[in-house]
């Protein structure tokens, strides 16, 4: 029956299959293939509202709760843009919230008019609302097991956060943030009198890469350029790293600092190959196991693996997610042209496309497609003289 068809339904029909399928294995790679419950959500705060995608893992309730890891994206993007540390670290056991900033994506703003203000507060609102939920876990202090994390203008907020956290620690005696990881974001540009002073005992990690277009140069004075650079080795990044003067420091190497640790890691790639790297994705992963393996031991919490977190980990799933929606998007476009024939077929299409020449209507508008323009902007009126098959068209919709 299938051998039977058109040739155009059959496209029709595969290629339908094949957004059906390629969606569906997307939405698996998302949601870990069932074992992390995958949920929008949204929450008011008193400069609008955030929305994102909840990632909890099964097993994971008020009874059993875990650590959670706050994730944002850069200018002029949105959540999707997290897939990396949301896919990875909830298929690992983190919860995690992937969100839009205010004014991005779903979310919206009400602010002031400040040029870039959405995003200052936009990370700390978020962890507000993590930190109330009961599947979040705290220690006996009340001090958050919680991780940041953004990209660009998201680290900006990341760090800002770990500031904004650190003031309210100086009122209420407990953190809410425990380790905080700003990827593509240099602090030069976070609005703090001191913003590497305000990770005190936190974990803090930066993935500044060698060829970023934007930041994490100071020696060479070719900010905005595609050159190498290197942020262990940079005067602000041996701060960052707790070095004193003349001492260096390694990439990918753990130093503590201040009752914490730090980190800085220089893939080799650009500002936005950060989004979808899976050399960034490896220091993802790296950062938030070490990290948060050290601050459980300093609040005198259990370890990771007795949360139900898995460890030791290096395969990446969040690139096949971007495989099959890329699949299924080209096979939806493809589909479009299966689908016009098929429909075109149909006898009534077919029967008022046709005049008693047999001349279908709908080559005079593929091959006259500027004709046509010129003739619906006119009213049916004729611009210049028509081809014969023109005046036919003429004739049809007449």
């Amino acid at each position: 029956m299938f051998n039977k068809m058109s040739k155009s339904l059959r496209c029709l029909i595969i290629l339908l299959g094949i957004v059906i399928l390629a969606s569906l294995a997307a939405s698996l790679v998302q949601s870990s293939f069932g074992s992390v419950e995958v949920s929008k959500v949204s929450f008011t705060t008193d400069k609008g509202e955030l929305t994102g995608y909840l990632y909890v893992p099964k097993g994971v309730d008020k009874d059993n709760p875990a650590p959670a890891i706050v994730t944002t994206h850069g200018y002029l993007n949105n959540a999707e843009m997290q897939e990396i540390t949301a896919i990875e670290m909830s298929r690992r056991g983190f919860v995690v919230l992937a969100f839009d900033m205010y004014d991005h994506g779903d979310s919206t703003w009400s602010g002031d008019s400040q040029p870039f203000g959405f995003y200052v507060t936009s990370v700390y609102d978020a962890v507000q609302y993590m930190y109330e939920k009961d599947i979040v876990l705290k220690d006996e202090a009340g001090n958050g097991m919680i991780g940041v994390s953004g990209h660009s203008m998201g680290g900006f907020s990341t760090t800002q956060a770990v500031v904004l956290d650190e003031v309210d620690f100086a009122t209420n005696g407990y953190r809410k943030i425990t380790v905080a990881l700003s990827v593509g974001s240099d602090m030069r540009y976070v609005q703090a009198a001191d913003p590497i002073g305000a990770y005190g005992p936190r974990s803090g990690g930066i993935i500044g890469a060698h060829y970023d277009q934007f930041f994490f140069d100071t020696v060479g004075g070719a900010e905005g350029s595609v050159i190498y650079k290197d942020y262990a080795a940079d005067p602000q990044g041996l701060v960052f790293l707790g070095r004193a003067e003349g001492e260096t420091a390694e990439a990918g190497i753990f130093y503590n600092v201040a009752g914490g640790q730090r980190v800085v890691y220089t893939p080799d790639e650009t500002h936005p190959q950060n989004t979808w790297s899976l050399e960034t994705g490896s220091n993802t992963i790296e950062f938030y196991e070490k990290a948060f393996k050290f601050q459980l031991a300093e609040n005198d919490l259990d370890s990771l693996d007795a949360y139900g977190i898995e460890t030791g980990k290096t395969g990446q799933a969040w690139w096949l997610k971007e495989a099959f929606t890329l699949t299924a998007l080209l096979a939806l476009f493809i589909l479009i042209f299966p689908l016009f024939n098929v429909i075109t077929a149909l006898p009534f299409f077919n029967k008022a496309l046709k005049d008693e020449e047999g001349v279908q209507i709908m080559r005079v508008l593929g091959k006259n497609m500027a004709w046509c323009l010129k003739l619906i902007e006119n009213g049916k009126g004729m611009v210049d003289e028509p081809k014969r098959e023109d005046k036919i068209f003429t004739n049809f919709i007449r």
